[in-house]
């Protein structure tokens, strides 16, 4: 069975456009784990690793060195602790994701069915571990397990928007051990290497209908909109980064802190497979040799951070924190993914992603010996582009409110409790056809909405 009088040419260059969400897919920007979605307004960071922390909205990160937790944002804080130390952890994070005023066409002016895509939020639960110990009176060493990264999205599989996305979920899984030199009374520097582990899973519609009507003039009968398949993929891989930081005791009570966090290239590699849907999809996969199951990589970086903060104790009581955070997001520009089957070309996506920033001031009260209450407020830029912004992670600004409670249930033993809310703000999808690969996408257009996230976490620490 032949191709109609089309060049196959024709074929590779309509096949590179809709290589369909293994390019959002495996690029990753959407992908994510279910036990890992991102905060709003952090690209695909998470903001976890410290319940102690969250309790006021990330205030104090840096600089507060309140336990062994915060070697997560500054390893220079290690050098604060006493003895042997172990702090465990868990926070829930609880997201809303809903479209409105949805609505999509293919390529060739045909409207997609479907509805809105549902709630594509998720529960989920994301645990920390952290140990540490002296070597002499200047050195400590510590051992950090946590994630840094993660996201997800969860759109029903008939959503208008399926051949952008359905299912893509990433996560890391990061082992840091650190080093921390007490230099001076005033001055300690801290060192980690973090060995981090990424793991993509992703999900996309693939609309044979239209591919027919394009590429062989409907041979097959194909419907757009109406002759689905799907695509899944699965891609993993191990890479190494390392951070630096610095504590400096301007006087007792009041410090300040710097950390920077190195960029980490993630190769992935995996496998993608294809769910024909029928006789559309077969007919279209034997004329082209595509949509074959394949092995398939793709290279992402995971971005490098400078954070700055300052903590300072008013009295026996009060203390104030700030914090400011640059994320390097713009490495986040144009993504590749290469297949193993020749017939299948690459595929790319562009996301244009800018630096980011985000901004925390919080306080804390210590109500007696052994009760202290957090606040915290923070501003949280995204660093998604209203012109590019995807239905894998459909970002916007985040703007935090969070509280957080210190019980000391004896002086080698303290719990932490942290709730916050994320707040955001509607923000608009306009992702046209004649995009760089969305020609078998179609045009999607609608608005983010009623987008928000709770947490809730729960530490303890333990000296031994």
């Amino acid at each position: 069975m032949a191709l109609c009088p089309r060049s196959r040419f024709v074929v590779h260059r309509c096949l590179d456009a809709g290589s369909l969400c293994l390019v959002g897919a495996l690029a990753i920007i959407g992908a994510t784990l279910r036990s890992s979605p991102a905060y709003a307004g952090s690209g695909f960071e998470l903001r976890s690793q410290s319940v102690t922390t969250l309790g006021s909205a990330q205030a104090g990160m840096t600089a507060s060195a309140a336990d062994v937790s915060t070697i997560a944002f500054n390893p220079a804080a290690l050098a604060y602790g006493k003895g042997t130390e172990s702090v465990i952890g868990v926070t829930g994070l609880f997201t809303n994701l809903k479209s409105s005023d949805t609505a999509a066409i293919t390529i060739l002016g045909t409207p997609i069915p479907g509805n809105d895509g549902g709630n594509a939020g998720t529960s989920v639960a994301i645990p920390n571990l952290y140990l540490a110990g002296g070597i002499s009176d200047d050195v400590r060493i510590g051992l950090a397990v946590a994630s840094r990264f993660g996201l997800g999205s969860y759109w029903s599989s008939g959503w208008v928007g399926r051949y952008y996305a359905t299912d893509s979920q990433l996560q890391t899984i990061d082992v840091v051990p650190t080093l921390s030199y007490r230099a001076s009374s005033t001055l300690s520097l801290g060192l980690g290497i973090d060995v981090e582990y990424a793991k993509i899973k992703t999900k996309s519609a693939i609309d044979f209908g239209t591919i027919d009507q394009v590429l062989t003039g409907g041979m097959f009968g194909g419907i757009p909109g109406g002759s689905d398949g799907s695509t899944s993929s699965k891609a993993d891989s191990f890479a190494v980064g390392f951070s630096l930081g610095l504590l400096y005791d301007a006087r007792p009570g009041t410090r300040f802190g710097i950390d920077y966090h190195s960029r980490i290239r993630q190769k992935l590699s995996g496998n993608a497979t294809f769910d024909l849907g029928g006789p559309v999809g077969q007919g279209i996969a034997l004329v082209s040799g595509a949509f074959q199951n394949t092995s398939v990589n793709a290279t992402l970086d995971m971005p490098q951070m400078i954070a700055a903060g300052a903590y300072h104790e008013i009295n026996a009581d009060w203390a104030v924190m700030a914090d400011v955070k640059w994320t390097d997001w713009s490495v986040l520009q144009t993504l590749q993914v290469n297949f193993g089957n020749p017939a299948q070309p690459p595929a790319r996506t562009v996301y244009s992603w800018r630096d980011s920033w985000f901004a925390a001031i919080g306080a804390r009260y210590r109500v007696n010996d052994q009760v202290a209450l957090r606040f915290g407020a923070a501003y949280d830029q995204t660093p998604v582009r209203n012109e590019t912004r995807n239905p894998i992670l459909p970002d916007s600004d985040g703007y935090w409110a969070a509280l957080g409670l210190e019980y000391r249930i004896s002086p080698s033993t303290k719990l932490d409790f942290a709730y916050g809310h994320i707040f955001t703000k509607n923000a608009p999808i306009n992702l046209p056809a004649t995009g760089l690969d969305n020609t078998f996408r179609g045009t999607l257009s609608g608005t983010v909405t009623d987008s928000h996230v709770d947490y809730v976490g729960l530490q303890l620490a333990y000296r031994f």
